[in-house]
């Protein structure tokens, strides 16, 4: 099937910010 790069790549930067989102929650005191 094709693949929308548009959209892969929404959910592949989504990610990456919840991403670096828990990691600067789990650095908070």
């Amino acid at each position: 099937f094709p693949i929308h790069s548009g959209l892969t790549d929404s959910l592949v930067l989504r990610f990456a910010l919840s991403e670096q989102t828990l990691h600067a929650l789990d650095s908070l005191p």
